[in-house]
C-alpha cells in the first residue's frame, strides 16, 4: 500500500497509484483531531514553503486595522527616505485570504518609492527550515518550494493593478 506522498508523486511521474490520491492544501485543513483523522484515512497534505526569508532595510512599516462598511481593513504604510506609500487590504470571507482594496502604487511617482523598497529588500536562504518542514511532513504529503512572483507579475497583481500599470506603461514608461 502506498503512502499519501507516494500516491501524489506517482501521478507527477505518470505512474498509476494503488488508488486515486486525495490531497488538501495544508492551509485549508482544520488542525487537531479532524486533521489527524482525515490524514489517517489517506488524505495527503500539499504544503507550500519558501526556501528564503526577506528582510527590508531602512524602511519603517506601520500597520493599522480599522472597520469600513462592516469589514476589517488593514492599512500597511511604508515610510522610506524617498517618500511614503500605503496599501489597504481586506480579509475575504471563505478562505480568509487578503484582498487588495487599494494598491500601493496610485500614481507614477509611487514607482520610485516601490523601487527603493525592492532595492532595500535582502533575501536570505532558508534551506534548513525547508528541510525541517519536509522531515516533519514525512510520508503524509508533499512539500512544494514557492517564491515571489516576477517583478512584472507582482506590479500587475499586487502593487499597481492592471489598469494603473497599463496606463503608466503607455503614458510614463520611463518611470515604470
Amino acid at each position: 500500500m502506498l503512502t499519501p506522498k507516494e500516491r501524489i508523486l506517482s501521478i507527477f511521474r505518470r505512474k498509476t497509484p494503488d488508488r486515486v490520491p486525495l490531497g488538501a492544501y495544508s492551509f485549508l485543513l482544520y488542525r487537531g483531531s479532524v486533521e489527524r483523522e482525515i490524514r489517517e484515512k489517506g488524505c495527503g497534505i500539499v504544503h507550500f514553503e519558501r526556501v528564503y526569508t526577506t528582510e527590508v532595510q531602512n524602511i519603517e512599516i506601520g500597520i493599522k486595522e480599522r472597520w469600513e462598511n462592516g469589514k476589517k481593513v488593514t492599512i500597511r504604510t511604508y515610510h522610506t527616505p524617498v517618500g511614503n506609500i500605503y496599501e489597504k487590504m481586506k480579509l475575504g470571507s471563505g478562505y480568509h485570504t487578503q484582498w487588495i482594496k487599494e494598491f500601493m502604487i496610485k500614481k507614477p511617482s509611487d514607482y520610485r518609492i516601490v523601487k527603493y523598497i525592492a532595492e532595500n529588500t535582502i533575501y536570505h536562504k532558508n534551506y534548513d527550515y525547508f528541510t525541517e518542514v519536509q522531515e516533519n511532513l514525512g510520508e503524509d504529503g508533499i512539500l512544494i518550494a514557492n517564491m515571489d512572483r516576477t517583478p512584472l507579475q507582482r506590479t500587475l497583481i499586487e502593487l499597481a493593478g492592471t489598469e494603473r500599470l497599463c496606463i503608466d506603461l503607455y503614458e510614463r514608461a520611463d518611470v515604470v
